[in-house]
């Protein structure tokens, strides 16, 4: 990746108000490639058919009979460009020794990401054809049935409107109380236009993304082999003249696709209590709309129909949709103290995140029923609701100056030295529950759910975290009732420490020896259990997370 900036401000002191106005323009290039085969193996294809007990994924990978394969045909290598520009202006007005008010406003513009032989192309909902870009650099002479250009090169449209408005005051109560506090609108200008642009690379005309799926699964496919798992597919991109005669798998970028925009607010209050230490307390949250979610398309529109399949062309395939929403709201409190050698600090939040299907970036995305993304509301994968930090660093007593053993070539040797904590523990991370087949019959078992009846809550033990009775399969031609992310794994925790000093010989010559452990107490952190219904571990945790105590000496020579 390549960026250029330039940027610039001015500021004028006009009375108590601090006016600053500034303006800034990057352009960054980027060039990226995927391609590659991928073939994965389940348990289902060596199982019992009829009552589906058995099988393992080992002895399918032996047979080769494997359950999804995937494959990158052509050029899918793209050198995407695109320029962010923006400009603000905002006023710190002192409007009392005891108050001050910030506020201003600022627009930003993003480029829609382009592609320098514009090689971007894509499959649109909302017309039911293929498009590419205006002047696609392998495009044909004559296009084929239901493939347009599109007018632009780029794939998404320009947004004119991004307005970011921005208000913060800070109060000073008292000379021990502070009170800040904060509202602003934010657009992500970067990453998300960068990564959604890259799902229009790699199509036909340039190339072709192929993918089979549940495979070797009664009822759905079979008779599929590792050594050809594609049938019939061709692998020549010159016998692939139109997008619609080969699979036509994978992720596409809608075309009203728009940067994410987020509101976010904060209240903040701060004490001090002398010596006793400084405290904070907050609440933090932030709206955010337009999120960039990857929904999948083409899924019968009613359950057991094939009829009902909107684009009759066309495969199983996602879109990069900016129709996602997500909320955060959070109490946070942290806690300063610092004494005769001793510095300590704390932190505690409790927190919640509320998401339709993705926490990060669109890929992992848990969508089971596309027309109704409401049912798919839930409390996002990185929701963590309890969180405690504590670290501590602590001079010992003992050398020079100190209380104890502060004369002599003891004081030498035990003088000087510090110790250090720190803890770290939080709330389990969630997971959702979930089934291998395709029992609401919509052409995929992709992100289906189980039915669940009864409390989930079971005795949290490493062979039974939850209560895996409350689960079963749902009838056919209907959905699970699971919710996403509806069960929560193992809390964590964890504690490292060191023991260090650093020792002064000459002028300016110094050396620093650390001893650290981390993970001192050895502490086992259980991983989340196995989630899905068919499996024989099913509510089993099979696994830890981190790593187990490890010891470590370094030292440090500064001249």
């Amino acid at each position: 990746m390549h960026l250029i900036q330039a940027s610039g401000s001015v500021t004028d002191q006009a009375g108590n108000h601090a006016l600053t106005f500034g303006a800034a323009y990057y352009h960054v290039w980027m060039y990226t490639n995927w391609a590659g085969d991928d073939m994965g193996f389940n348990k289902e294809a060596t199982w019992n058919p009829e009552t589906g007990a058995g099988g393992n994924t080992l002895a399918s990978l032996l047979i080769g009979l494997p359950n999804y394969a995937d494959r990158q045909l052509g050029n899918s290598g793209v050198n995407l460009n695109s320029d962010v520009m923006g400009a603000f202006a905002q006023d710190t007005w002192k409007m009392h020794h005891h108050l001050t008010v910030n506020y201003g406003i600022r627009w930003d513009y993003t480029r829609p990401v382009g592609e320098d032989n514009n090689r971007f192309s894509g499959f649109d909902i909302h017309t039911g054809k293929w498009y590419i870009a205006k002047s696609h650099a392998d495009a044909p002479s004559a296009l084929p049935a239901d493939v347009v250009k599109l007018d632009r090169n780029q794939i998404t449209k320009s947004t004119y409107t991004n307005i970011s408005p921005r208000l913060g005051l800070s109060w000073s109560v008292r000379p021990s109380t502070v009170i800040n506090a904060g509202a602003g609108v934010t657009f992500d200008n970067w990453s998300g236009a960068m990564q959604a642009a890259q799902n229009a690379r790699g199509g036909w005309p340039a190339g072709a993304s192929q993918g089979v799926s549940d495979l070797n699964i009664a009822g759905v496919t079979s008779n599929a082999t590792a050594q050809n798992p594609f049938g019939s597919l061709t692998n020549d991109m010159s016998k692939i003249t139109t997008p619609f005669s080969t699979s036509t798998g994978g992720s596409f970028l809608d075309t009203e696709w728009k940067n994410p925009y987020s509101w976010q607010w904060n209240l903040l209050v701060q004490q001090q209590f002398g010596k006793w230490g400084l405290a904070k307390v907050s609440y933090v949250g932030s709206s955010t709309a337009r999120v960039a979610i990857q929904i999948p398309q083409n899924r019968y529109a009613t359950l057991g129909d094939s009829s009902t399949k909107p684009f009759s062309g066309m495969g199983q395939f996602n879109t990069i949709q900016s129709r996602g929403h997500v909320n955060y709201n959070a109490l946070q409190a942290q806690y300063q103290k610092s004494m005769q050698g001793l510095t300590f600090n704390s932190a505690f939040t409790w927190s919640k995140n509320i998401g339709v299907g993705c926490s990060d970036f669109w890929e992992s995305c848990n969508i089971q029923n596309p027309y109704d993304l409401r049912s798919n509301r839930s409390v996002d994968s990185v929701d963590v609701p309890f969180v405690i930090t504590a670290s501590a660093v602590y001079q010992l007593p003992f050398g020079k100056g100190k209380a104890f053993a502060n004369e002599g070539f003891t004081s030498k040797v035990v003088g000087g030295w510090k110790v250090n904590g720190m803890l770290q523990a939080r709330s389990g991370t969630v997971f959702t529950p979930g089934i291998n087949q395709d029992r609401a019959v919509v052409g995929t078992s992709s992100m289906q759910r189980p039915n669940v009846s009864g409390s989930t809550k079971g005795p949290r033990t490493i062979n039974e975290w939850f209560n895996t009775s409350a689960y079963s399969l749902p009838t056919i031609n209907t959905y699970g009732n699971a919710g996403r992310n509806s069960l929560r794994g193992p809390r964590y925790t964890n504690m490292d420490f060191s023991l260090f000093r650093e020792f002064k010989f000459l002028k300016n010559y110094s050396a620093e020896f650390r001893a650290e452990s981390f993970n001192v107490f050895n502490h086992p952190n259980l991983s989340n259990p196995d989630s899905t219904l068919e499996d024989s571990n099913f509510g089993k945790i099979t696994g830890t997370t981190g790593s187990p105590r490890r010891l470590q000496f370094a030292g440090t020579f500064r001249f």
